[in-house]
């Protein structure tokens, strides 16, 4: 039971995270794309694929919380196997937020209200917060497994 729930945890993060990724780069090519106005009168379709790739992120960041490995009073006695777990656990929330944090600021450059100068969305934020989501997607699922092997210990 514990190997179709991990399983399942597992491709539900990665189909989030994919996806998420995608929307990303199909984003920001959408705003390199023709005829950008800055600042824009209304929400282009890279505000609304940038946002929804952001949504997509929460989900791998939420698993990545619920696997953390149970944790023990000495790291000298920990096994290998518990210091990946709690590795990738803190590298699993840095990409995540650091994914975040780019997707924000490229979502920002197409959206009318953004006090964000346009000459930022010649540094491509939303395709590097979109590599950033596939990242993040292989960082939790080693997360996933590793707290599992640990808490089996």
């Amino acid at each position: 039971m514990w190997n179709l729930k991990l399983f399942l945890v597992c491709l539900f993060t990665m189909i989030a995270d994919i996806v998420g990724g995608v929307l990303g780069i199909e984003a920001d090519k959408a705003l390199q794309k023709g005829t950008h106005v800055c600042p824009p009168e209304k929400a282009g379709p890279a505000y609304k694929l940038g946002v929804a790739s952001a949504v997509l992120l929460g989900p791998g960041l939420v698993a990545a919380k619920r696997s953390k490995p149970r944790t023990l009073s000495d790291s000298a006695k920990s096994s290998p196997i518990m210091k990946v777990a709690t590795a990738t656990f803190w590298l699993s929330w840095a990409i995540g937020v650091l994914a975040m944090v780019f997707l924000g600021i490229g979502v920002s450059n197409d959206d009318p209200g953004s006090r964000v100068p346009c000459s930022f969305s010649k540094f491509h934020f939303l395709t590097v917060g979109g590599v950033l989501c596939f990242i993040d997607g292989v960082v939790c699922v080693i997360n996933q497994v590793s707290s599992a092997s640990a808490n089996a210990e």
